[in-house]
């Protein structure tokens, strides 16, 4: 028998559910408001000096690696 192990899961409450609603009825989807105020949420919650929100994990990981000065081995 197969042990299945989980990828990933989320956490999503009312208040995200609410807050995620707000953003898609807005005209703003991308953009300030709500990119602002994600972005501050972040920062008090990880204490953080600076917040640079990416639309994916792609995106994400190459500029970690790039603000580590991270190359490629052959």
């Amino acid at each position: 028998m197969r042990k299945i192990i989980p990828y990933g899961s989320q956490l999503i409450d009312k208040n995200g559910i609410k807050f995620i609603s707000k953003v898609l009825e807005s005209l703003f989807l991308s953009s300030v408001p709500s990119i602002t105020k994600f972005k501050k949420l972040i920062k008090n919650y990880s204490k953080a000096k600076y917040v640079l929100p990416y639309n994916g994990g792609s995106s994400s990981l190459m500029l970690a690696f790039l603000s580590i000065d991270f190359e490629k081995k052959l």
